[in-house]
């Protein structure tokens, strides 16, 4: 797909090419009772697109106006019935600023600027689950602005009195 990406309103223009993925299997829903049943696909054609073009375009829109208004890469999982799209979910792209196999390799290739540089691999998120939660965040800004105050207050007292006495 090709969109007008310097524009505000950015729109899907044409396709290039359809680039149709394996189905391993799918969800059947049985009408009269309303429970699925996990079913191997039996395509005469496995090289057939499930959408049409005009379909693809229009799911191709929606996935625009859903990263507009999130302001973020989305993975969405939607469904179609009846040339009606539904949306089941959409959650932010993590994996977009991941290190390359390079930048794994030479991260710590770098020296310490001083003695009081510290390197870690661990996950914060895994160590200290939660701890960027916006209370955390509110909290811990407020009493680390309370301590740099009282360390600037002693350093203060420290050069005024030791220049008075001087």
């Amino acid at each position: 797909m090709e969109s007008n990406s310097l524009s505000n309103k950015r729109f899907i223009q044409s396709l290039d090419s359809i680039n149709v993925g394996a189905k391993e299997t799918y969800i059947k829903i049985n009408k009269s009772s309303g429970f699925g049943t996990q079913v191997k696909p039996n395509n005469g054609s496995p090289d057939k697109c499930s959408l049409s073009e005009s379909e693809a375009i229009k799911l191709g829109e929606i996935g625009l106006r859903i990263h507009s208004y999130f302001e973020s890469a989305r993975d969405i999982e939607w469904g179609i019935k009846d040339g009606i799209f539904y949306l089941f979910q959409s959650r932010p792209v993590t994996n977009l600023d991941a290190y390359n196999e390079w930048e794994l390799m030479h991260e710590l290739d770098t020296g310490h600027t001083d003695e009081t540089e510290y390197n870690t691999r661990a996950n914060v998120g895994e160590v200290m689950p939660g701890a960027q939660s916006h209370l955390y965040l509110t909290s811990f800004s407020k009493q680390l602005g309370v301590c740099i105050e009282v360390k600037i207050t002693q350093l203060f007292k420290k050069l005024i009195f030791s220049d008075s006495l001087v």
